[in-house]
């Protein structure tokens, strides 16, 4: 198979989800396991991750927001979030 004329068709056509995960495919001396509609999955998959990071790096860039949000930033620092209490947990007896 001729390889660089399809990574330049994925390009041309901006799937650069696509030609990331299949270079990376290529790499892989197991992937030959995977039937082509698992291959394709794994590349379509990737390719929409990609959008959806894009686009938010995008309306996160475009924001504007005050500060930049962060999990630590809401709960102060040195503070942990709390965990939701065990299964069968009843509550602190008094």
């Amino acid at each position: 198979m001729l390889t660089h004329p399809t990574y330049d068709q994925l390009r041309v056509l901006k799937l650069t989800g696509m030609l990331k995960a299949l270079q990376e495919q290529e790499q892989m001396p197991d992937i030959e396991r995977f039937s082509f509609l698992e291959r394709l999955g794994l590349l379509v998959d990737r390719e929409i991750v990609e959008r959806d990071n894009r686009r938010l790096t995008t309306r996160l860039r475009f924001a504007k927001l005050k500060q930049a949000a962060s999990l630590e930033g809401r709960l102060g620092p040195g503070r942990r979030p709390q965990r939701p209490p065990a299964p069968g947990y009843v509550g602190n007896p008094r």
